[in-house]
């Protein structure tokens, strides 16, 4: 076969299996994991991903400046608060879908919401296609297969790039592979030999680490691996002649520093914590300017190959950084103290990422069962294998593009056992590594058959990932799901009444629990005080709401209300679950008060709980047991909030003790002045108000009653919030006064409500 056909059938077989792999990959991403839909008829879908409706908010915010915020001021309300997350991310997503995005409003919330929602897809799709050319330039076609379908099926993979996730992962994990692949082909030995061409690469490695920085801070990590790799690289130098390593990291670092600056400069942080190591500041880039200074040396003659510098020189690095880092550190110089600030601050936020889904780990105790085969595959057991090969072939004959592949995988492993969230990251490292091993082997047993057989084999090591993307695939969706007794959309439609009724506005905030901020600044279109963002953005604005809901003291409630210029309390009925999480954000004391364990272990409320101000958005706003019995000096609604929206969806699980019937979703609750009403009458005569409202959509009543008698000045005084001509989508049943035996009709405006002024009765 002449060699221009061979080549020709090459490209055609490679780009069968780099189809066949992507649509191996695109099937499982399809699975509507955080796409939710609206109504058990409709198609349209919102996202469910907390983490990617703020990257809409940041996207659609970048569209309309014209650039990437670095504050928001619905975060941390009224104060607003630096963003945590770095600015590149959104920006590139926003300059890709500016463009096509609709000009109407309404349509162009949606659109962008289910535009970034649907990125990762195809940043998942494209990190499989990735692990396959990496392997195919190493290992040929059956490395490239199983690297390949070990990416597309992969769970940690799939979970940050299905539809309806719009987080940065994905992203983030495929410049970190193409980083890695970019790489293994600098460190061939044809291209090290050419400074020029080994400076083009360095001009690209550094670019794709800026993009990582400066997309997610926390990808320094993946930058270290390289930086590894190099240091590898310059004790190779020692023994044989490399040209083009000094050319290639000093183009990278330089590249990088470059690339990462405008996002430094950007970084709100740099200017309170100057040297701050979990968020973007001038130590990142004085990072890389140390890198970069590692390898000008090299150019020297003195450290030629078979020098005795040239030997000493890699450990003479290490040394040299270990000394600055000693001294920095006993001078408690501006970096030693940034970072120890930075540890400070890593282990108060610690305490809030240890209660997250994806800082979980896939082994040990706390892991669940089956967890780990499921997220990466049972290819994780053959994993340690297949880099020890690896190591040996790098070590024993020189396959330096083996290299990366092998420190992030080894670098990454660990991280993924103790913290699922590296899952991801892994996934491409680890399945290089498999595919070439596999290939490997079928090179050196030369049996078709069993190279078939490695082929199913790795199609079978996601058989968990893959059963369950089947299931889900070939399932019919669960008619629930957007029906009456899904608490998903009832939530997600409650957070969208707030935004038709209000409209954008930043003069007054909603108040819930921390993990529903991000939908509140984005579906409800509203501040928060606390948000998905957690004690990222500080303490207080983390543990206010759960102060408030744990609270029984009225006015101090109604005073952290007023502080955070709370106009909405956002109560859904899964508040019931939470308590033990606001016990430990806010007052680990309290804990033992509120819940107690039955006999069969199960956590149930106790009596004092039902006086908190979290009992009390899910009862009418009273303090009483379920047996009707009052548990509070003050049992009646607080006088401060009124019930204007109460979702038609109800809770499956979730059921009223006081009805036997299905709590309603969520609870809608308006911060007011309220109504001064005066009742003027005889003295010591009994006043009685009642107002009744009923939310026609739910079904759900609202009875409001307050009683006292007419004091020596012939006046009896209420505070009452709800108004008799409007409020929000209540119904008014009846509204009456009874002074002794004389009845009348009670009538208060809203404007009144809302302006705390008052009203006259009789």
């Amino acid at each position: 076969m002449a060699p221009r056909m061979a080549a020709r059938l090459r490209s055609l077989w490679l780009l069968a299996l780099l189809a066949g792999v992507g649509v191996l990959a695109w099937l499982p991403r399809s699975v509507h994991g955080h796409a939710h839909p609206y109504s058990s008829e409709s198609d349209a879908w919102f996202s469910r991903d907390p983490d990617g409706l703020y990257h809409a908010r940041r996207v659609e915010r970048a569209m309309s400046e014209r650039g990437v915020a670095a504050r928001d001021p619905r975060l941390n309300y009224p104060a607003g608060a630096p963003i945590p997350w770095p600015p590149y991310y959104d920006g590139v997503l926003a300059a890709a879908l500016a463009p096509f995005a609709p000009a109407e409003p309404d349509a162009r919330w949606r659109w962008i919401e289910r535009a970034t929602a649907s990125a990762p897809r195809v940043f998942g799709v494209l990190g499989a296609l990735l692990a396959a050319v990496a392997a195919w330039r190493i290992g040929g076609a059956l490395a490239a297969f199983v690297a390949g379908v070990s990416v597309a099926l992969c769970r940690g993979s799939i979970n940050y790039s299905a539809i309806g996730t719009g987080d940065h992962h994905a992203w983030v994990s495929l410049l970190a592979g193409a980083a890695l692949l970019a790489l293994s082909q600098a460190l061939r030995p044809s291209e090290l030999a050419n400074t020029r061409r080994s400076a083009l690469w360095g001009v690209l490695l550094g670019a794709l680490c800026g993009l990582l920085v400066g997309s997610w801070v926390a990808s320094l990590l993946y930058v270290f691996e390289l930086q590894l790799v190099l240091g590898w690289m310059l004790w190779r130098r020692s023994k044989q002649e490399l040209p083009g390593l000094a050319p290639l990291g000093l183009a990278l670092h330089v590249t990088a520093a470059l690339t990462l600056a405008p996002a430094v400069l950007h970084s709100p942080w740099r200017v309170d914590f100057p040297w701050m190591v979990v968020n973007l500041s001038w130590f990142h880039l004085a990072l890389l300017a140390l890198g970069a200074l590692a390898f000008v040396p090299l150019w020297s003659r003195s450290l030629g190959r078979g020098t005795r510098m040239a030997r000493v020189y890699p450990a003479l690095v290490v040394l040299s950084l270990a000394a600055l880092a000693l001294v920095s550190w006993a001078l408690e110089l501006a970096p030693a103290r940034g970072i120890a600030e930075g540890l400070e601050w890593v282990a108060r936020v610690d305490r809030f990422m240890d209660s997250v889904q994806e800082s979980m780990p896939l082994v040990g105790a706390r892991a669940e069962q089956g967890v780990l085969f499921l997220a990466l595959g049972y290819g994780v057991l053959l994993a340690p294998i297949a880099l020890g090969w690896a190591a040996w072939r790098a070590w024993r004959h020189g396959d330096d593009e083996l290299a990366p592949w092998i420190i992030a995988t080894a670098s990454l492993l660990p991280q993924a056992l103790a913290q699922r969230r590296f899952a991801d990251a892994l996934a491409i490292p680890m399945a290089v590594l498999l595919g070439l091993a596999a290939a490997r082997v079928a090179m050196r047993v030369r049996s078709r058959w069993l190279a078939a057989a490695l082929a199913l084999a790795a199609v079978l090591s996601q058989w968990p990932s893959a059963a369950w993307a089947w299931r889900r695939l070939s399932t019919p969706r669960d008619p629930q799901l957007g029906g009456p007794l899904d608490p998903v959309s009832g939530e997600r439609l409650a957070l969208e009444w707030i935004r038709a009724r209000t409209g954008a506005s930043d003069a007054w905030s909603v108040l819930a629990h921390w993990d529903r901020g991000h939908g509140i600044e984005w579906a409800a279109n509203a501040p928060s005080v606390a948000t998905n963002f957690g004690s990222y953005i500080g303490i207080d604005s983390y543990a206010d709401p759960a102060r408030f809901f744990l609270s029984e003291d009225l006015a101090a409630a109604r005073a952290l209300l007023e502080r955070r210029h709370v106009r909405y309390v956002y109560a859904p009925t899964t508040l019931m679950q939470l308590v033990p999480s606001m016990c430990r954000i806010a007052a680990p004391e309290r804990r033992e008060q509120l819940l107690r364990e039955t006999a069969q272990g199960q956590l149930v409320f106790a009596d004092p709980w039902y006086s908190t101000m979290a009992a009390r958005m899910l009862f009418n706003g009273t303090a009483v047991l379920p047996n009707g019995v009052p548990i509070h000096e003050h049992p009646g609604p607080p006088s401060f909030l009124r019930l204007v929206h109460v979702t038609k969806e109800r809770h499956p699980t979730h059921v009223d003790p006081v009805t036997g019937l299905r709590f309603p979703v969520a609870f809608v609750w308006e911060h007011v002045p309220g109504a001064r009403v005066e009742v003027h009458g005889p003295r010591d005569t009994e006043v009685e108000l009642e107002i009744k409202l009923e939310f026609a959509a739910s079904g759900y009543r609202v009875p409001w009653r307050a009683n006292a008698r007419i004091g020596d000045d012939g006046r009896a005084t209420f505070h009452v919030p709800y108004a008799t001509d409007s409020n929000g989508d209540a119904r008014l049943v009846r509204a009456s006064w009874r002074i002794g035996a004389e009845r009348g009709a009670l009538a208060i405006p809203e404007a009144i409500v809302l302006q705390g002024g008052s009203v006259h009765v009789p």
